[in-house]
């Protein structure tokens, strides 16, 4: 699963984009932008597992707000 949270740090919003395995709750990827944008979640993506590493299959889950659907 993944998803974007804003967070406002001395005044400032910063966005926190992670990747959760649902079936143990650990957090597989994770990264921070100070924009929610596309990018964010792009590079998220890509630093996830590969199936390879850790499932023969995966499947993605996102509510799909406009920081995944917007470049």
């Amino acid at each position: 699963m993944t998803d974007v949270t804003e967070f406002n740090v001395t005044g400032y919003k910063h966005y926190l984009s992670a990747c959760t395995n649902l079936y143990n709750g650990e957090v597989t990827a994770h990264r921070m932008a100070r924009h929610p944008v596309f990018e964010l979640v792009f590079t998220t993506l890509q630093a996830k597992p590969s199936p390879n590493e850790c499932a023969s299959e995966l499947v993605g889950h996102s509510d799909q707000r406009s920081h995944l659907t917007t470049q």
